[in-house]
């Protein structure tokens, strides 16, 4: 989470990364310990993730161990909701990753809304279905709740991804100054915020930032996510 995080919070332009884990069959549990930043290519305020960095990413979190099971990208100032386009992005990633019954979801992160005075991000977790209907096939998303997990993060890893996002963005356009105030009814710095959210994160979950999705029904039971069956209550709003 604190790569996410710190990823989100230094552009005010959408950042794009690959999600790297595991799924445990047994605990029909979706286990995400690492995240890797993607390169963007920009598309006015939304952006699309770069082949090749996507390729590098991808053998980067092989190379250490971990299936990629997720995609994660910012909304920077504004909700944390998809839009249509990330549905068809969601939808897009969980039909290639999601080949020979793997599980993928996606994750947006929204560092600066103006609508949230609290230094922590507002994180929403997504999965997509395509269900027929009297108009024809249409995608809807569905997000699940995070859950944390009491294993330790790589720590050296986590250090060296922060480097690399702080090198890229230091000096681009768009880059987010950290010493200006993160939101008007705050008195905390834009850097005091990715602080005090990751400070806040530790206490609540005990110092770890490995999330574990969990799939579950709408009686609350452990199951495959299979988002056709979810019940609608959890279906996350679409933004325009």
């Amino acid at each position: 989470m604190v790569v996410m995080d710190m990823h989100a919070h230094v552009s005010m332009a959408e950042v794009i990364g690959l999600l790297g884990g595991g799924y445990a069959e047994g605990d029909k549990v979706l286990k995400i310990c690492a995240a890797e930043p993607c390169n963007s290519l920009s598309t006015g305020l939304q952006c699309e993730m770069d082949p090749v960095s996507q390729t590098q990413a991808s053998e980067a979190l092989a190379g250490r161990g971990y299936s990629v099971v997720g995609w994660y990208h910012s909304h920077p100032a504004f909700d944390p909701n998809p839009s249509v386009r990330d549905i068809d992005t969601q939808a897009k990633f969980q039909s290639y990753f999601s080949r020979g019954g793997a599980q993928f979801i996606g994750i947006i992160v929204s560092p600066y809304n103006p609508s949230n005075a609290a230094p922590q991000s507002q994180v929403t977790c997504l999965a997509v279905s395509e269900e027929s209907s009297a108009g024809g096939p249409r995608r809807l998303p569905f997000k699940f709740e995070m859950h944390p997990s009491p294993e330790e993060p790589d720590w050296p890893q986590v250090l060296r991804k922060a480097r690399w996002v702080i090198d890229k963005y230091r000096l681009s356009h768009g880059s987010v100054p950290m010493d200006r105030l993160f939101h008007r009814d705050s008195d905390l710095t834009c850097l005091e915020k990715v602080s005090a959210s990751r400070a806040l994160d530790r206490r609540c979950h005990r110092e770890s930032y490995v999330i574990a999705v969990s799939f579950r029904d709408a009686e609350g039971h452990l199951r495959v996510p299979d988002v056709c069956a979810f019940s609608k209550r959890h279906c996350c709003p679409v933004s325009s």
